[in-house]
Formats: C-alpha cells, structure tokens, sequence
C-alpha cells in the first residue's frame, strides 16, 4: 500500500531489504549477498538474463516489452527485495526453503492482468526440487489474516538459470520444498478420515520421510494408533504392522527421546498389544513384516503348544507350530532355532477349560528399539523380544510359559530373564515400562530357557554383546580354517609318531620322547574336540557327555602341562647354558604332563557329575565355576609364566652366541625359527585369543588366533622332521637302506 503511492524515483537498499521505484528501467539485477548487505544494479536495456555469466549474480528481474505504453514510456515500477523470508510466514504443512531473494512487484497503475509478463530469472545450482511461488494472501473483512504461497509447476530450467512469470502484482519465491512432517500428522490425526485411511496416510507418509521424524513426531503417531484400538481388524492390523516396522528404521536417539518426552514408544507397544487381543484367529493367522511378527492362534480349535523361530535373516524369521506336547530337548537340537514359546500341558489345559480364553496372540520385536526404560544405567543390550498375551485370561497360571532363545555361540551366566512391566499414571493411562528381572536362566547347549507364570513382554537380558563381533559366515570361515589346520596338524603329528616308531636312535633321545608325548596330548585333544562337539548335540545330558567332557579338559590340561615342561627345558638349555642335566627329567615330565591334570579333572567329576554337561560353548565342557577354576585358571598361569620364559629365551639367543648346532648353518635364520617354535610350542598363541578381546581389533586377532593354535602339530612337524638336519639324514639312509636290499644301485 505504501508503495503505491511512491511516484517519484526512488533507490533504497537496507541490510536485507531493498526498494525501487522508478518509470525507466527494463529490470534489476541482484547480487549474491555478503553478511546482510546485497547489492541491487538498475538495467536501463534490455539484456538476455541467461547472457550473464557473472557468478555474483543471484537473480534477475525483466520487464516484458508489452509493458511500454504507446508512448514508449514505461509503467511507474516499485520492485521490493527481501533477502530473507522472515516476513513470510504460513501455516502450511510444508517448509519451503527460498533459494535467493524474494521479489515483490508492483504497477500501481494496473489492478488486472498484466498485457505482458513479469519475469524473474534466477540461479541455482540445487538438484533437489524446486518450485516457482508466488505470495498470496486471505482477506476477510478487510483485514489480512492468512499469507500462502502458491506453487506453480517446476521452472524452466536450462544451465542452472531458472524462469518464473507472472502477470499479476506479486511477490517472485523460487522455493525448495521440504515436507513438515509434524504438520502432516496433525493433519492426519485431527482429520474426519475413517480409521483405516489414518493408518493408510500414516504408512505412506512414514515409508517417504522415516529418516525426518523426530521425537514429538513418534508421539503423534502413537496418537494416531489409539485411533485403532476403536475398531480392529486384519486390514487395520496389516496396516499398524507396516508403520511398526517402519519405526525400527528411526534412529535410538529419536525413539528414546520421545519415550522421556511423551512416553510415545509405550503407548505404541501398549497399542500393539490391546490391538492383538481384539484379533480373530479365523480372520488373521500371522503377519510377518521386517523386523515385526504377529502371530494369532485359538488354542481350542488347534493342538498346537508353542510356535518356533528359525532360519532368521536379520529381519524376518520362518514361523512353524509345534504340535502336540512340545519336548523341549529335541527343540534345542534345532540348530536353526531363534526363539521358541512353548505352552506347559498343565497352562494349556487350563486355558481350554476356561469358558472366555483360548487365544493366544505372540508378537516378536527383532530389537529392544521401542523399549525404552526412563532410566538407561543398566549396561548390556536386550535378546529378541516376544510378547505374548492370553486374552480374557484371568487366572493364576497353573503351569509354565517358557520362552526358549539362542544365545549364538555362547551363553553367559549373568544373562537374566525379563520381562516388560508397564507403569501407569493416576489416570490409568500407560506413561513408563521398565525391565523388570525375574527369574534364572536355565542354559541348555547353546540355548537359554526362562520360564514365567504371566503374560507380557518378555526377553533375555544380556550382561554383554553375545551376537558377537562376527556374523554366520565369518564363523563358517573360521570352522573351515579350524578344521583344515587340525587335519594338518593331525598329519604332522602321525608323521612324528612315525619317526618315533621308525627310528630307535631318534626316539632314544629325551628331547624326542618329551616331543612324543606332547604330540599325543595335542591329538587326544583335537579328536576330542570334535566327538565332543557331535556328543553335545546328541546326549548333552547322559553319562557320556560327562565322560568325553572330562577326557577333554584332561586332554587340554595335559596338552599345556607339556607346553610348560618344554619351557622349562628350553629354559634350562638357553639361559642357564652353565647348569648341569637335570636327573630323572622325562619321569619329572610324565608326572607333570599326565598325573597333574588329573586333580582338577576329578575334583569336578566329585562335586558336580552335570558340570560337564552344561558346556556353553557348544561342546562337552565345564562350565561355571568349573570352567573358571578348572580350565582359566591354570591355562592363565601357564601362559603367563611361559610368556616370561620366552622373552628370557629370545633376549639371550639375540644378543649372545649360540652354538646351532645342526639345525641350521646361519645364526640369523636359527634366531627367527627358533622364536617362531616356541612361540607355537609354548602355547604363546592363546595370547592372540585374549588380544580379541579389544574393540576394533577382533577380528584380526580372532583370525590369528585360530589359524596359528589350530596348526601347532604341524608347526612341529616341519620344525622337528622336515627342517631337521638329522631327521632328514635318518629318513634318506633308511631309503637308501631299503633300496639297497631291493637291488637298486645306490651311487
């Protein structure tokens, strides 16, 4: 309105705003703007806008030829320039971003349309979409109340210069749109849509724009969702499932946030579950989405006890129905099995002969994402988790609900059972939920059971990460290099005991005959390893897990005994070059190598028959204190004192003359073999096992450390027979020997 009544020339540029009045230019240009200060030039001819090349050049403002009058005079012209949108503001459900200044024109002399057009170029060099807008406005009574731009299509747009028209007094936006998220869900949520075309809007709206949410956006949609507990379903449940799987894609952050703020992610799970009950069994039997299931069953129509999980990907998992009585220990010789919910005979009869329950409704949550506790000291992360809920089922269970998880490779005793308690305010209305521990895990192979008397959300609460650091196919690298380098090691080792039985002069000497035992100890328990693992997975509870487990720990003790001996002996040899031979040493070894080992073994078999039988490794082992007191123990102790021997071993060889002897003509060469056998041989390899331990180094260490203690029989092979001068001399004489007696010439 002011301008209008401008008539005269006028120039004025402010920090972000300009204006210009006048009746003798052909257009402006307007410069890229430095801190708030924007230059304005006046064209008095006219040019082609997509001529200029001059890079300061933010936008440029032409005038029709049409708008000269008949006297070759142009129209009085007032041109604003505001170089922020401040002063434009509406209440859209989209945020529009300017890509440089806004335009406003104005002919004071012409209230209709223009003859020609208003033209403003502008340049960009944004890919994302963009639109020309125009600043339109609602009058009501003669008051401005409401401002909007109006979209027009996309620009022209040749070499980054793009054109808007127009023929009316306007204000020019070239805009970047961007959707307001939390405008479209009020939208929806306030909108008179039925129900279904909510949810319908919701999962459209959620699968564009997931990365977008933020925490009060969670809040809306769990607004939404109570929506849906008026009237359930299949289709309304299909629909929920979608937008459910859609939220394990916001990040932890947000999901967290909006439980502390508005207690959104609890009220999504409570939605969930009221939504389940109210499913019909015949309607819907299971939806499965990425990383969310739901599964509806009628217990009295069917035989079934319990569902299981298996054959996961990272998202989905294949659903089969146990039926009939479930027998839990041929469920967890299921190797595929994720997770089982299983039914006690005694809570399925019971629920049968309840005249309102007899439905079951599990649903499976792949990540603890939505479960978000107010208070986040607990450390640890949270297994799979399995609702489960019994609708119109009131009674005190008279038996048990177990759910079944695998733990991957390992359990871990400190692992607890949980489950998800929902805490309500004054109002009845669910605000918070927390973990709540409850009962002791039952391990069984590589499987954890807990058992609950209720029904809610339940889960394993896990001291530490055991998904592990490595996913299935590292692990099936790692059984492949294992098994290769045992089958090595196992041929190296034949080969020494062949030696041994071959040549008397050679297994004569004590070195050798300490040799002969260790390699037996290393075969006993590589065999071992082995049948243990197919004994586990068959009879994990009968005598005989306990028997191979107890020969296994034997075998391992040994095995290390031994390493500890030849340390000793190596020692003896290297560092104290000036002592005499010790007496008795292969009597001292044997005592050492083979009746030590047997205390622990049988200390374990007096106070606990079973502890063999819970090995949590996969194999007949020992297991808790057993585990710690019986195998880590002396290994630790073993190891650290042979790590201290080595060091006094290879400071000496070098940095004093050794005698070589026949092992090798150059000292040098002797050095380096000689610290990589007894690195190998003195069970230094284990300290790669520890060293996997630290974060961002484990599987660099994990790889080293089962190819190099996987290979140590063959190690041996090579270093003691094939390297060995002497050996080699005694296998060429005995073919020489042998091909003599046949006839052969020998030259």
């Amino acid at each position: 309105r002011i301008a209008r009544k401008i008539e005269e020339n006028v120039l004025i540029a402010t920090d972000n705003f300009a204006i210009i009045s006048s009746n003798n230019i052909s257009g402006i240009i307007v410069e890229q703007c430095s801190n708030a200060k924007c230059n304005v030039e006046l064209l008095f001819k006219r040019v082609n806008a997509r001529t200029l090349k001059n890079a300061d050049i933010n936008a440029v403002v032409l005038l029709d030829s049409l708008f000269y009058t008949q006297n070759n005079s142009l129209l009085q012209m007032i041109i604003t320039v505001h170089f922020t949108n401040a002063l434009f503001n509406e209440g859209s459900s989209i945020i529009y971003k300017n890509i440089g200044p806004i335009i406003g024109i104005v002919v004071p002399s012409k209230d209709d349309e223009f003859n020609g057009s208003l033209k403003v170029y502008y340049y960009s060099d944004s890919n994302s979409t963009e639109v020309c807008a125009y600043w339109n406005y609602t009058i009501e009574e003669t008051s401005i109340v409401k401002g909007h731009w109006d979209r027009n299509e996309a620009p022209l747009q040749p070499s980054h210069t793009s054109l808007c028209e127009s023929k009316h007094n306007t204000h020019f936006a070239f805009l970047e749109a961007a959707v307001n998220v939390t405008s479209n869900l009020e939208d929806i949520l306030n909108s008179n849509l039925t129900v279904t075309e909510k949810l319908e809007k919701l999962v459209n709206l959620i699968i564009e724009l997931v990365d977008k949410l933020e925490p009060v956006d969670i809040y809306l949609i769990s607004k939404i969702l109570e929506y849906a507990l008026e009237e359930v379903d299949a289709n309304k449940m299909n629909l929920t499932s979608h937008i459910i799987s859609s939220l394990f894609h916001v990040p932890r952050t947000v999901l967290r946030e909006s439980q502390l703020k508005y207690y959104a992610t609890n009220k999504i799970l409570y939605a969930i579950q009221e939504m389940g009950k109210s499913l019909n069994p015949a309607e819907i039997e299971r939806i499965v989405k990425n990383n969310f299931t739901i599964v509806v069953y009628d217990l009295k129509e069917t035989n079934m006890s319990g569902l299981i999980l298996e054959g996961c990907s990272n998202t989905q998992c294949n659903i089969s129905v146990i039926q009939g009585t479930a027998n839990l220990n041929e469920i967890v010789t299921n190797q595929n099995l994720q997770i089982a919910v299983i039914l006690s005979d005694e809570l399925l009869n019971q629920i049968k002969q309840s005249e309102t329950a007899g439905k079951l409704v599990v649903t499976i949550y792949f990540s603890d994402v939505l479960f978000n506790e107010q208070s986040s000291k607990r450390d640890g992360k949270v297994s799979m988790v399995c609702g489960v809920v019994l609708p119109k089922f009131y009674e005190d269970f008279l038996g048990n609900l177990s759910v079944v998880y695998k733990n991957g490779r390992s359990s871990d005793n400190s692992n607890s059972c949980a489950y998800w308690k929902f805490q309500v305010d004054d109002g009845d209305e669910t605000i918070n939920g927390f973990w709540v521990p409850q009962a002791e895990p039952r391990n069984k192979k590589l499987f954890t059971i807990c058992e609950y008397n209720h029904i809610t959300h339940f889960a394993l609460l896990l001291a530490r990460d055991n998904s592990s650091f490595l996913d299935a196919n590292e692990y099936k690298v790692l059984d492949i290099i294992t098994a290769v380098n045992s089958i090595l090691s196992i041929i190296g080792i034949s080969g020494i005991l062949l030696t041994a039985g071959l040549f008397e002069r050679w297994r004569k000497n004590t070195g050798n005959q300490i040799l002969v035992h260790f390699s037996v100890a290393i075969s006993i328990k590589i065999v071992l390893l082995y049948v243990s693992f197919w004994i586990y997975a068959d009879k994990s509870e009968g005598i005989v897990c306990s028997v191979t487990g107890a020969i296994l720990h034997y075998a391992i003790l040994s095995e290390f005994c031994w390493m500890l001996i030849i340390a000793i002996l190596q020692f003896k040899r290297f560092v104290e070059v000036l002592g005499g031979p010790p007496k008795f040493v292969l009597l001292k070894a044997c005592i050492c190598g083979w009746v030590f080992p047997l205390l622990p073994v049988t200390l374990i078999l007096l106070v606990d028959k079973k502890n063999y039988n819970e090995g949590q490794v996969g194999i007949c082992y020992p297991s808790g204190l057993g585990l710690y007191l019986g195998i880590w123990l002396p290994l630790i102790i073993i190891i650290s004192i042979n790590f201290v021997i080595y060091i006094f071993i290879i400071y000496n060889v070098f940095h004093k003359k050794t005698e070589t002897r026949d092992l090798v003509n150059h000292e040098i060469l002797f050095q380096w073999r000689l610290a990589l056998l007894l690195f190998s041989m003195l069970g230094l390899t284990w300290l790669f096992g520890f060293l996997s331990q630290i974060p961002g180094l484990e599987d660099i260490f994990i790889y080293l450390f089962c190819f190099s203690a996987s290979l140590q029989g063959f190690v041996m092979f090579l270093f003691f027979i094939v390297f060995n001068k002497s050996t080699r001399f005694l296998y060429s004489q005995s073919i020489k020997l042998w091909l003599y007696s046949r006839g052969y010439k020998i030259h």
